[in-house]
């Protein structure tokens, strides 16, 4: 049959579809759309692809979508008379959603399909839609690690909130933005913008704070959480304590399972880095059950590695860290990149009261290139110091030039990043080598500067060993 004859027939099948048989079109717009498409006639027919792609979609049939607003976008990249921006940004912007649930934000469908739809919001005017695919876009740069991509997909998403005057937007903007520059170590930034969400949200009406969990949880407690961690890197160990409690006080209140997990997750990190490994656990713990409850993957597998991290931290004997190393594997291979530095390092820890050193050195090379390839810095003088430990450890005549160096480094990074825990931990290790090679005074003049910035947190593990190594110096 000739081209034209089958297009006519195509043609014919779709009218008598449309008019005679309309309760059926409704339910499956598809089988219209099937023939227009055959026919030639793609204006009409990507109008019918997007109705089966979102009919599709509102019944969780995912893969489904997909394939519908697939053909829609093929059918518009098909019009002689160019691509139809608007018409094309409603199915990519029903598809986003439909890609999210079955590859994952970080996929690179995802990304190709959000960085695609914000150049069409871009080239609209007062694109409704913007503001979603921003956030989307920023959710999978900053899951992959591409953290000055995250952080500028943010930014211009603050402006447009504002420029709009969408507070739940501008709030969520904000929170996003803080998280990026927290995690590449501008703390300034990240407390800047985590201050600014926070007392937004609080100045918001209950509808306008319950529209920010169209992110997926809610803003107040997860702004609460972020600043947790600023404070906690900054010096400020008690307040950081403070807000953390304040986050799961309020996700408690309003029960909300996924917000629940997202600040028990937090809470765990905060007080793993605190050095408090048994409190670590509980909310691991917590975070962990919410997340078998709810089909959280994303939580299941984080709090997994905390528990069994803070495990061995409490019991060396524990064979919890093949676990973690596994799971780690597994994280790695899905392309999950965002904050896990902080996993890096509390898994060194562990790995050092087992005296593995060359394990230990291994993760910390491992983390170093992920530093240096995401930009995430926040514990890289951390890790300089955990590296500087590894060192003095595996060689029992180490160089103590060599860990001096390292050292020094890990004092510089932290510094620049106004960094002042980390600062503090790699000051006392340097002490302690200045004090184990007779010199004191050196030792002294480098720990009574750091100890003396504190004002909070002197019954931490952290200023008390500190403090100790500082009376000791006589």
């Amino acid at each position: 049959m000739l081209r034209t004859r089958r297009q006519e027939l195509h043609a014919r099948v779709a009218f008598v579809l449309s008019e005679y048989f309309k309760d059926l079109v409704d339910h499956q717009p598809e089988l219209v759309a099937h023939h227009l498409t055959a026919a030639g006639d793609n204006e009409r027919a990507i109008d019918q692809w997007l109705k089966a792609g979102q009919l599709a979609a509102s019944r969780s049939a995912n893969l489904e979508a997909i394939a519908h607003l697939q053909r829609g976008i093929q059918a518009i990249r098909a019009l002689r008379d160019g691509t139809k921006d608007r018409t094309e940004l409603m199915l990519l912007y029903a598809l986003g959603p439909s890609v999210i649930a079955t590859q994952g934000p970080i996929s690179d469908m995802a990304r190709e399909t959000f960085a695609r739809a914000r150049a069409l919001c871009e080239r609209l005017d007062s694109a409704p839609e913007h503001l979603n695919v921003l956030y989307w876009l920023a959710v999978a740069h900053g899951l992959r690690g591409e953290l000055s991509q995250a952080a500028e997909a943010t930014e211009a998403g603050i402006a447009l909130a504002e420029a709009r005057d969408d507070r739940p937007a501008l709030i969520n903007s904000l929170r996003g933005a803080a998280l990026a520059h927290l995690l590449t170590g501008r703390l300034d930034k990240a407390q800047d913008r985590c201050q600014r969400a926070v007392e937004i949200f609080d100045a918001s009406d209950e509808v306008e704070q319950l529209a920010t969990r169209a992110a997926g949880q809610d803003a107040g407690v997860a702004g609460l959480a972020l600043m947790s961690w600023a404070l906690w890197a900054t010096g400020y160990s008690d307040a950081a304590v403070a807000r953390i409690n304040l986050s799961l006080d309020r996700a408690d209140s309003i029960g909300h399972p996924h917000t629940q997990a997202y600040a028990c997750y937090y809470a765990s990190i905060v007080y793993a880095l605190r050095r408090e490994a048994s409190i670590a656990i509980r909310y691991a713990g917590r975070c962990h059950e919410l997340s078998v409850a709810h089909g959280f993957g994303h939580w299941r597998s984080l709090s997994f590695l905390v528990q069994g991290i803070c495990t061995s931290l409490l019991d060396p004997s524990s064979e919890a860290l093949d676990a973690v190393q596994t799971e780690l594997e597994a994280l790695r291979v899905r392309g999950y990149q965002m904050g896990i530095t902080a996993l890096y390092v509390l898994q060194c820890e562990a790995l050092l009261q087992r005296h593995q050193f060359a394990r230990t050195n291994a993760t910390i090379a491992e983390a170093l290139g992920t530093v240096r390839r995401t930009g995430e810095q926040l514990f890289e003088a951390e890790l300089y110091r955990l590296q500087a430990e590894a060192h003095l450890g595996e060689f029992q005549r180490a160089d103590p030039d060599r860990a001096h160096s390292i050292l020094a480094n890990a004092i510089a990074t932290a510094g620049r990043q106004g960094a002042k825990l980390l600062e503090l931990r790699a000051a006392t290790r340097l002490a302690r080598l200045y004090r184990d090679h007779g010199q004191t005074s050196e030792a002294r003049e480098l720990l009574v500067p750091i100890c003396a910035w504190f004002i909070e947190g002197f019954d931490t593990a952290d200023l008390t060993e500190a403090k100790a190594l500082l009376e000791g110096l006589v």
